[in-house]
C-alpha cells in the first residue's frame, strides 16, 4: 500500500498540518475547506520575505496530482528523503498539536517510506514543515472572518429598546402608496419596514407597536409625514443621558432608497402613537392658474374651513368601519408659489431670470385639519378646480358640505394625485432631533441636505431643458387663422389676430397661445395633467354636479354589503350542507 501511494500526498499532508498548526482555523467545517481550497489552488500566496521573481504555488506537484496544472516549484523540503517513521511521527505530532488538524489530516493516507534517511545538509522534519509554511493575505481572511460573523443571529434581547418617531420625508412618484401592501414591494412602507430590519432596530415589526400618522394614496408625496414604533437602544431603562444613543438618522438614511429619508428622530413616551397623537396634518396641492378663476376658488375654499360632513368629499368604503364622517378643517388659503431654493441672490446675483415661457404663474392650495377622510383632498380640489374654470359656482361647496340637503355624493373625478403633498404634521410636546449626536450635529443634516441638492440640480437640468424647448416653439410664427377655423379659437380671438393680417400672414404662436379656449373638462382627461388647449371644433358640454347621477348613500352601501355578505355565507352553508349529505349516502353505501 505504501508504495502505490503517490509520495507527493506525504507532502501535501505535512504541508497542509503545518498551515493549520501556524494559521488559525475557523471553527466551522465549512470555512476549514474553503481556507484549504484558497490555499491549494490559489497561486498568489506567497512566503513572506523578497519577492519571488513570479507567484509560486504552496506545494510540490507531482505531474500524477490533480494539481499538476501548477508549475512545480523548487521545493526546499526534500520529504521524498524522509523515512516512512520519521513522516508517521511528523503527522502525529500535528495532529496532538491541533485538535482541529485532526479530521483534516486523517483523511490523507499514509505517505510511502524513503529509501534514505535525512541528511545533515537537509533541515529538519519540523523546521523544513515550519519553513514551507505561506503567508496568507489578510484581506482574505478578513473577508473570510466577516463572512462567518455575518452569518451569526443578532440576539435582541442583549439590547435595550425604547419607543421613538421618525420624521419621514418621500417622492412618491414611483411607490405605490405608502402604506404596505400584500400584492405588492414598491411601497414606501415595505422600504423602510427592509431598512428597520437590516439595521437591526427591529427584529419583527409586527411586535414593534408601530403606527403611521397619515396613509398616503399612490404618486402622493410627503415632506413631513410621521410614524412612531419600538427600536433597539443604547440606553438602559430609566436612563436620561441619550448622548451616545444609536445614530438613528444615518443608519437608515444609508439603507433608504434615493427617494425616502429620515430627516429626524425624537424619544416619544410610551403612550404615543403616530396616528392618534397627531394634532393636525397639512396638505398641499400644486396648480398653474392657467385660465382659472383664482378669486372664485378662493371663495369657493373659504366654505371648508370648520367642522363639517365631508361624505360629499371623500370615497366611501362600505367595507371599512367608517362611520363617521365629520372632519375639521382649521385652514384653506390659495397663494402663489414661487421656488424658494432658486433665488436670484444664488449664484449670479447680477443674472436676470426671465420669467417661464407658459403665461401663467403657479399657485398653492394649503389645506390643514385635524384628520382626513379616503381621497378627501382630491376630491375637494377637484371641485374647486371646476369653481376656477367657470364650470361651477363658488356656493357649490356649500351645497355639497348639506348633507341633509345632498346626503348622496354626485359622480365626479378625482383630481391627479402627483401634485398632492403631506406637507408637515404637528405633535405638541414633541422636540425632534435632526442631529444623531451631539458631538457632531451637522454631519447628519448637511449630508441629508447634499443628497436633497443632487436630486434637485439633477431634476432641474431636465426642466431647463424642456424649458428651453417650449421658448423656442413659442418663439415660432404659425399661419394666421382663418375666418372659420377649427383651431378651437373663439370668433373674437380670430378677428383679433386677423386684424390687419391676411391669409398667409405669419404671427408668433406666444400671441396665439393665450387665446387660446381651454377644455372645460377636469384633469386628467385624455392623459393630460393640466387643463389642456382644445383641439375639438366643439368642446363637451359640462353637466353641473348637482344635476348628475348620484353615488349610494351611506345606508344603502352598507346594506348591499351586508346583503352580499349574508349570500356568501347561505352559499357555504348549503355546499357544507350539501357536502355532508354526499359524505352520509356514500357512508350508507358502504354498509350495505
Amino acid at each position: 500500500m505504501w508504495r502505490s501511494t503517490p509520495l507527493s500526498l506525504v507532502a501535501a499532508t505535512a504541508t497542509v498540518a503545518a498551515v493549520v498548526v501556524a494559521r488559525p482555523v475557523h471553527h466551522r467545517a465549512s470555512s476549514a475547506f474553503v481556507h484549504l481550497h484558497r490555499v491549494f489552488y490559489r497561486p498568489h500566496y506567497v512566503r513572506k520575505g523578497p519577492s519571488p521573481p513570479r507567484p509560486r504555488p504552496l506545494l510540490a506537484v507531482s505531474p500524477g496530482s490533480p494539481c499538476n496544472a501548477m508549475d512545480q516549484p523548487k521545493n526546499n523540503n526534500n520529504y521524498e528523503a524522509w523515512s516512512k517513521e520519521d513522516l508517521v511521527a511528523r503527522i502525529r505530532q500535528l495532529e496532538a498539536a491541533k485538535a482541529p488538524a485532526t479530521a483534516l489530516t486523517a483523511a490523507v493516507p499514509p505517505a510511502p517510506a524513503a529509501a534514505t534517511a535525512p541528511t545533515a545538509a537537509e533541515p529538519a522534519p519540523a523546521a523544513a514543515a515550519a519553513a514551507d509554511v505561506t503567508e496568507i493575505d489578510p484581506k482574505k481572511t478578513r473577508r473570510i472572518k466577516k463572512l462567518a460573523k455575518g452569518n451569526r443571529e443578532f440576539d435582541f434581547a442583549l439590547h435595550p429598546k425604547r419607543r421613538v418617531a421618525f420624521l419621514l420625508s418621500y417622492f412618491g412618484w414611483p411607490y405605490q402608496g405608502f402604506a404596505a401592501q400584500a400584492h405588492t414591494t414598491n411601497t414606501v412602507e415595505h422600504h423602510l419596514f427592509e431598512a428597520l430590519r437590516t439595521t437591526r432596530l427591529v427584529d419583527d415589526i409586527t411586535q414593534a407597536d408601530y403606527s403611521r400618522c397619515g396613509r398616503t394614496d399612490k404618486g402622493v408625496s410627503a415632506t413631513g409625514n410621521a410614524v412612531s414604533l419600538i427600536v433597539r437602544s443604547r440606553v438602559q431603562p430609566g436612563q436620561t443621558d441619550d448622548s451616545n444613543e444609536l445614530p438613528y438618522v444615518t443608519m437608515l438614511n444609508r439603507t433608504l432608497p434615493a427617494h425616502i429619508r429620515v430627516l429626524a428622530w425624537a424619544p416619544v413616551p410610551d403612550d404615543f402613537t403616530a396616528r392618534f397623537s397627531c394634532s393636525h396634518r397639512t396638505y398641499k396641492y400644486f396648480f398653474p392658474a392657467l385660465g382659472l378663476d383664482i378669486a372664485a376658488m378662493r371663495e369657493a375654499a373659504a366654505a371648508f374651513v370648520g367642522p363639517h360632513d365631508f361624505r360629499n368629499f371623500c370615497k366611501i368604503d362600505p367595507a371599512k368601519p367608517v362611520r363617521n364622517y365629520e372632519r375639521t378643517v382649521l385652514h384653506a388659503s390659495i397663494e402663489p408659489e414661487t421656488e424658494g431654493a432658486t433665488a436670484p441672490t444664488m449664484g449670479d446675483a447680477a443674472a436676470t431670470h426671465p420669467s417661464p415661457a407658459l403665461p401663467h404663474h403657479w399657485y398653492t392650495l394649503t389645506i390643514r385639519g385635524t384628520a382626513f377622510l379616503w381621497h378627501q383632498i382630491r376630491c375637494m380640489v377637484h371641485v374647486l378646480l371646476l369653481v376656477g374654470q367657470g364650470s361651477e359656482k363658488p356656493s357649490l361647496i356649500a351645497d355639497l358640505l348639506d348633507v341633509t340637503k345632498h346626503p348622496a355624493k354626485p359622480q365626479y373625478d378625482l383630481a391627479p394625485e402627483l401634485p398632492l403633498v403631506l406637507w408637515e404634521v404637528g405633535f405638541p410636546g414633541v422636540q425632534w432631533r435632526y442631529s444623531d449626536s451631539p458631538a457632531d450635529p451637522l454631519h447628519a443634516f448637511s449630508g441629508l441636505v447634499k443628497h436633497l441638492v443632487t436630486m434637485y440640480e439633477t431634476h432641474r437640468i431636465q426642466t431647463l431643458a424642456i424649458d428651453l424647448l417650449l421658448k423656442n416653439l413659442m418663439a415660432q410664427s404659425v399661419p394666421v387663422p382663418a375666418a372659420k377655423t377649427s383651431s378651437g379659437l373663439s370668433r373674437e380671438s380670430i378677428a383679433a389676430l386677423r386684424e390687419g393680417r391676411t391669409d398667409g400672414d405669419l404671427v408668433p404662436f406666444a400671441d396665439v397661445y393665450p387665446l387660446l379656449a381651454m377644455d372645460t373638462l377636469p384633469w386628467g382627461v385624455n392623459g393630460a395633467l393640466f387643463p389642456v388647449v382644445s383641439t375639438h371644433k366643439k368642446g363637451k358640454k359640462h353637466l353641473p354636479l348637482l344635476s348628475r347621477n348620484r353615488c349610494d348613500t351611506v345606508g344603502v352601501k352598507t346594506e348591499k354589503l351586508e346583503s352580499k355578505k349574508r349570500r356568501q355565507e347561505e352559499a357555504e352553508a348549503a355546499d357544507g350542507a350539501a357536502a355532508a349529505a354526499k359524505k352520509q349516502r356514500l357512508d350508507d353505501d358502504n354498509d350495505e
